[in-house]
């Protein structure tokens, strides 16, 4: 969070939710996460989310390198539907825990 000029907040990111994993009927692909992206609801507003950073933080029970907190990177691949959700790929799978929890997706890598 950066401090705007009368000491507010200015958030750098979107929020996001884990919806859950890609999946068919029968199987799932958990190296596939299925993201919403607030306040995106179409397939054409997807395209600028397309490439884009996201972060799922987490909180660990032991300290690492001064903090319990923990980063998952992952980047937005493709649009999922038509409803504006969206297919993510992460360093390493999205723990199943994770379904129903907050992302944050940035604003880069830009391209304009």
């Amino acid at each position: 969070m950066v401090k705007g000029r009368q000491g507010e907040r200015i958030r750098l990111y979107v929020r996001g939710t884990v919806l859950g994993y890609k999946r068919s009927k029968s199987n799932q692909y958990p190296n596939t996460s299925l993201i919403q992206i607030e306040g995106v609801n179409t397939k054409e507003e997807v395209a600028w989310y397309c490439g884009k950073r996201l972060a799922y933080i987490y909180k660990a029970h032991v300290k690492k390198n001064g903090t319990q907190y923990r980063v998952i990177w992952g980047r937005v691949t493709r649009p999922h539907g038509n409803s504006g959700v969206v297919r993510a790929k992460f360093k390493s799978n999205l723990p199943p825990r994770s379904m129903g929890n907050k992302v944050r997706v940035f604003m880069y890598p830009s391209n304009i």
